[in-house]
């Protein structure tokens, strides 16, 4: 397993790498010291991306950087759609949360976080679940969210947003797959999405998933 972690401060560096050696085992961990460090080695200015392979990307927001972090996040999720990427930050601020989860980050840890928790939580992401704090994914039942979509698809929205395939998401709410998959096309339809991860984001811009 290849990862790329990204932070300026050499004890994080250090700390986080050895909590992700202790979560899996063996693997090789690239190391940048800031976003245009980031940008090289992804190759982000090259037509075809990055020839490196990777499999988890963690990433400090605040590291020193020429343009707005936010777009760089977004711009490597757009380019490495099928690898999980992820901020690890000391940032506890409502606006970078925001921001990165508009980007399309998996997820928003905080390094103060115990080490169990971080180490379930980027197990989560590794396997494709979403790893944001609990209140932003919750379901926000206003009147505002029931005019757009049904009780039903609320909840299978909150669902997808914490990570759930559509064969898990049947299971807990007693559904079969097929219903599953016409609710988030619903979903997707009713949002002008065009996938479900575009479908969080809108939700989540458009208050209907609380913001933290």
């Amino acid at each position: 397993m290849n990862i790329l972690l990204a932070d300026s401060g050499e004890l994080s560096v250090s700390a986080i790498s050895l909590i992700l050696r202790d979560t899996f085992p063996n693997c090789n961990i690239s190391i940048c010291h800031s976003w245009d460090e980031v940008r090289g080695w992804l190759s982000l200015d090259m037509p075809f991306g990055s020839s490196k392979k990777v499999d988890l990307i963690l990433l400090e927001i605040l590291m020193p950087t020429r343009n707005p972090w936010y777009e760089l996040l977004e711009a490597i999720v757009k380019r490495f759609k099928h690898v999980p990427v992820c901020v690890i930050s000391d940032s506890t601020d409502k606006s970078h949360l925001q921001k990165a989860f508009e980007a399309g980050a998996k997820g928003y840890l905080f390094k103060k976080e115990g080490i169990g928790k971080l180490k379930t939580s980027l197990s989560n992401i590794h396997e494709g679940k979403f790893q944001y704090p609990k209140q932003l994914l919750q379901p926000l039942y206003t009147r505002k969210t029931q005019s757009i979509l049904t009780l039903r698809q609320q909840e299978v929205l909150s669902l997808v947003a914490e990570g759930y395939p559509n064969k898990t998401i049947a299971e807990k709410l007693d559904l079969t797959e097929y219903t599953v998959k016409r609710h988030v096309y619903n979903i997707c339809k009713k949002l002008n999405a065009k996938n479900r991860v575009e479908a969080i984001n809108i939700a989540n811009v458009s208050a209907m998933l609380p913001k933290y």
